[in-house]
Parts: structure tokens; C-alpha cells; sequence
């Protein structure tokens, strides 16, 4: 899944409607700024980089982050009330030198979230 796909996941999960795509940038109307203006506001979605909102959503799906030591070097994510929760992994790679994950957490976050909500 690719990074506009996790977007677009995600902002289908909130219940908001993509007013257009341009790009990489996916559109929303800012209900918030469009009362205070009266005009149509609109901002690029994007959790991935945006950590503020990426926290509000692990906050509101109730993302839970845990160490795994052994087989998944890393950190892992699944949110707390699924049933059967799966795991998305942000593996770090000790052995390489470079001691960086192969995935944002940002994005593990999303990840576990779309996991979530897989209907």
C-alpha cells in the first residue's frame, strides 16, 4: 500500500470526503477554518508527516506501541480494543549499522489503524 492509499484509508476510516487530489497532496475541507472565513478552506491531509495528527489518530484508535525482542526486532503497533489485533512492525536492523526502522512509526501507527478497521 502505498503512501497516498494509506491516506486515503485512513481519511475513509474518519469519515471525511477527499475534495480532490493533487499529486501527493490529498485535499479535505477544514470545516473549522471555512466557518471563520466563509469561503471553502482546504488542507492536505497527511498524518504520515504531520506527528501532531498522526497523534490524535493513535490516541483515538487506541494505538498501543510494544517492544518486541526477539524475532521482530523493534517496536510494534495494533490497536487495543481489536479482537484479534494485527501487529504492524517497525523493524530496526542492528546489524546493518544503520540502526534505522524500514518503516515510520507514523506510518506503522496508520498501518495498525487500517489493520483495524479491515472490513
Amino acid at each position: 500500500m502505498n503512501d497516498l492509499e494509506i491516506r486515503s484509508r485512513i481519511l475513509k476510516i474518519e469519515g471525511h470526503t477527499i475534495e480532490h487530489i493533487h499529486g501527493d497532496a490529498i485535499y479535505i475541507t477544514d470545516k473549522n477554518l471555512s466557518d471563520i472565513t466563509g469561503d471553502d478552506e482546504y488542507i492536505d491531509y497527511n498524518p504520515l508527516t504531520d506527528d501532531a495528527l498522526c497523534f490524535q489518530l493513535m490516541v483515538k484508535y487506541e494505538v498501543k506501541r510494544e517492544w518486541e525482542p526477539y524475532d521482530f526486532i523493534g517496536w510494534n503497533y495494533h490497536c487495543e480494543g481489536n479482537k484479534n489485533p494485527e501487529r504492524i512492525t517497525e523493524r530496526t536492523y542492528f546489524g546493518n549499522g544503520t540502526e534505522t526502522p524500514d518503516i515510520s512509526p507514523n506510518k506503522a501507527i496508520l498501518l495498525a489503524i487500517i489493520a483495524a478497521h479491515n472490513d
